[in-house]
């Protein structure tokens, strides 16, 4: 009869989704998510002559062959789930964005194209704590909005912030999704295309 009851007890928790006391408070979310570019190298050990010569901790992302993506990574830093909106849809699709700097201080924001949504409904993903989702990024100029790859034929110089930021919105606190605003840290790239 105990296993019984405490396999009731189990379900109705998980079925209940996150206990509210694992829930982060508004005021809290913006201090557990961090932000990180991860390029594929650093450029000062794959490409030592090019020119402009850049700084010795310049990162390399690689956007072509086989490897036409690098990564961002969003942490939760925090000791509870954090929810996030799923990619796919119209509420986290627009969430990712990037702030690029050129050699010659022109700064752009690149962002995802506006498109239609056959489908489209809120969906949340949660990461645990110290967890982490991963966004695969092209800088398609199909998908993305002033992208770097335009720029330059063959390899765009830049310094690279990513962001990532969401809106409330009545769907935002009917699923408990994580609002305000975090950003990487600037730094110098090069983006081979």
């Amino acid at each position: 009869m105990r296993l019984f009851i405490l396999s009731i007890l189990t379900l109705l928790c998980t079925c209940s989704g996150i206990p509210e006391q694992n829930k982060v408070a508004a005021g809290d979310a913006d201090k557990g998510l961090s932000l990180s570019i991860i390029p594929f190298s650093y450029a000062e050990m794959i490409m030592p002559n090019v020119r402009p010569k850049p700084a010795a901790d310049t990162a390399w992302i690689q956007l072509y062959g086989a490897d036409y993506r690098f990564h961002v990574l969003l942490q939760n830093n925090s000791g509870k789930p954090i929810n996030i909106w799923q990619e796919w849809n119209s509420w986290g699709y627009f969430c990712l964005s990037f702030e690029v700097t050129y050699p010659d201080g022109t700064t752009e924001i690149a962002s995802k194209t506006k498109r239609g949504w056959d489908k489209n409904f809120a969906s949340a993903q949660t990461i645990a704590p110290g967890g982490y989702y991963v966004f695969d990024v092209t800088f398609d100029s199909k998908t993305w909005i002033n992208s770097p790859l335009k720029k330059s034929p063959d390899r765009t110089i830049c310094k690279l912030k990513a962001l990532y930021q969401v809106t409330e919105s009545p769907e935002s606190k009917e699923y408990n999704v994580w609002t305000g605003k975090v950003a990487s840290a600037t730094a110098d790239y090069i983006i081979w295309h």
